[in-house]
């Protein structure tokens, strides 16, 4: 499939839930659907289908997310240099920000600070809970 080519629809779904079928997840991940980039809200909105079943659905952002506002934040001290380097191998991206002197690496780091910030560390990650369920264990 190309860039700029991914439809929310029936068929889309399908595939997320074969997916999920088969894996059988405890969480799920989405990027968060309110984005300027078409692919990523047409992926949130069809995986926001497919994982109706799912007890744990959590978005992320992305550079191109709008109106994120995160209320689960995890330290990301730890692997942040690797986060660095995976991103790094999406070569073509890297330099797609459209501000001008600012890479994809830089903006990943930022990003990191502020949500480390907002969640009292030095690098966060932050989600947004679609749904989060529980269980409560019944004491002996």
């Amino acid at each position: 499939m190309n860039d700029t080519e991914i439809v929310d629809n029936r068929e889309t779904i399908l595939k997320i839930e074969d997916v999920l079928y088969k894996v059988s997840p405890d969480a799920v991940f989405l990027n968060y659907y309110d984005d300027v980039h078409q692919d990523h809200r047409a992926a949130a909105q069809a995986g926001i289908s497919a994982s109706r079943y799912v007890k744990e659905v959590l978005f992320y952002e992305v550079p191109t997310t709008q109106r994120f506002d995160p209320d689960i934040f995890i330290d990301i001290m730890d692997v942040l240099e690797k986060k660095v380097e995976l991103i790094r191998k999406h070569a073509s991206q890297i330099d797609r920000t459209r501000v001008n002197n600012l890479t994809i690496v830089e903006s990943v780091r930022s990003c990191a600070n502020f949500r480390g910030y907002q969640g009292r560390v030095k690098f966060a990650e932050g989600f947004k809970a679609l749904r989060i369920l529980r269980t409560v264990y019944k004491s002996t």
